[in-house]
């Protein structure tokens, strides 16, 4: 089958999409050292649509769309819900900075930087933001 420029390098970042996705599940596996059914589930459904792939059949790349939603969703779902995550790091870095600022006295900065933490910390950023705004309000 003949291929047009623009399809051709569609075809290739596919690919190659593809292959970074086994690759961060395997290295994600392997990171946690998660028994081998982890490992399975994991790569299974990434290497189902191979022979698909291989045989550049349509449906194949469709479900491999639908099924790299559900990696996407489930890597999301870990950046902002684990309390290890990037936002609740950052979070807990602006309660620390919103102390300094009480510490120093400046509570506009301090109340702003609380307000961020009532807004997208965890329950316990959240906690720990009211207790600095009462402190700070009384």
């Amino acid at each position: 089958m003949r291929r047009g420029r623009a399809s051709a390098v569609a075809h290739c970042l596919i690919w190659v999409a593809w292959g970074v996705l086994v690759v961060q599940q395997l290295a994600d596996a392997w990171l946690h050292q998660a028994p081998w059914i982890v490992w399975l589930a994991y790569c299974l459904p990434l290497l189902i649509f191979l022979p698909g792939m291989l045989r550049d059949k349509l449906r194949s790349y469709i479900w491999l769309c639908f099924i790299s939603l559900l990696y996407f969703t489930r890597l999301v779902v870990n950046l902002f819900a684990e309390p290890g995550s990037a936002l609740a790091q950052q979070m807990a870095t602006k309660l620390d900075l919103a102390r300094g600022y009480i510490d120093l006295g400046v509570k506009d900065g301090a109340r702003e930087l609380l307000d961020e933490v009532m807004r997208d910390g965890t329950r316990e950023q959240r906690q720990a933001a009211v207790e600095l705004i009462k402190q700070i309000e009384g």
